[in-house]
């Protein structure tokens, strides 16, 4: 019942900030340590483009990747910091290669991704 909760309230926060109140179609596909969802976004799809979302602490996480599915690379584009009123905290806009696992959000991320396209090997 709790991690539902917390899956709902992650939910109602990112529809409530004006930076992303858009069109979006939130799954869950991972958790962190401490039980709290990772999300994707599947209306983010554009091109080799996806976004993870994360609740901590009252605050909101975003997470923006380029993909490559026939390499099984990720690099991380953007991270974004929201207090819980919806302001943006902090940003970060340096691409990052990544190797991800498939037990990490970026891998999990990354695996729903390039399923959703049927690409061989997902």
């Amino acid at each position: 019942m709790l991690k539902k909760f917390v899956f709902t309230a992650t939910a109602l926060l990112v529809m409530s900030l004006p930076a992303v109140a858009k069109d979006f179609n939130f799954v869950k596909i991972a958790e962190d340590a401490d039980g709290n969802p990772v999300m994707i976004d599947t209306k983010s799809f554009k091109g080799n483009k996806f976004s993870l979302y994360q609740s901590k602490g009252g605050q909101l996480i975003q997470m923006q990747f380029d993909a490559s599915c026939p390499e099984a690379r990720v690099w991380l584009r953007r991270i974004t910091l929201y207090s819980s009123s919806g302001r943006k905290i902090a940003e970060d806009k340096q691409l990052t290669p990544m190797s991800p696992q498939r037990d990490t959000p970026s891998g999990a991320g990354l695996v729903y991704f390039c399923r959703s396209f049927r690409v061989p090997g997902y």
